[in-house]
């Protein structure tokens, strides 16, 4: 599925999955709520997801892997592998910069969360990201 998934929210491959619309905010955000949809597929190759955004206040300075894209516009996906251990967690802006980090211990700390790891460098280059800018991830 690799070779057929696009950055186009319309293409046949994306019509096929189920579009889920964002009804869930962080507590701490702002009341702005713009309308935000996404869409996921898998195979055996892994998981692919779009976005979809509808907004006219969009901040977005942050072009870096592992940058604060948290403080950008910007779209997050959580995946928990296994049952009994942490989760991945996957910042998304639309200038395609990443911030992930697998997630030991949740519990929030003045410096982030108490226990993660930040996905190397080499593993984010296993990630493409297609955005407004048409350029493909890894910008490392």
């Amino acid at each position: 599925m690799d070779s057929l998934v696009s950055g186009i929210w319309n293409s046949p491959t994306w019509k096929q999955a189920d579009t889920l619309e964002i009804t869930h905010f962080r507590p701490e955000g702002t009341n702005h709520r713009p309308k935000t949809a996404v869409r996921l597929l898998y195979d055996q190759a892994g998981i692919f997801g779009i976005f979809r955004a509808k907004d006219r206040y969009v901040r977005s300075i942050h072009a870096e892997y592992l940058s604060p894209v948290h403080k950008d516009s910007c779209v997050e996906f959580f995946v928990k592998p296994k049952q009994d251990q942490g989760y991945f967690n996957f910042e998304f802006n639309c200038n395609g910069a990443l911030l992930c980090s697998y997630i030991i211990d949740p519990t929030r700390t003045p410096e982030g969360f108490r226990d993660f790891v930040k996905l190397s460098e080499e593993d984010a280059k296993q990630i493409k990201i297609y955005h407004p800018k048409n350029r493909s991830y890894p910008l490392l």
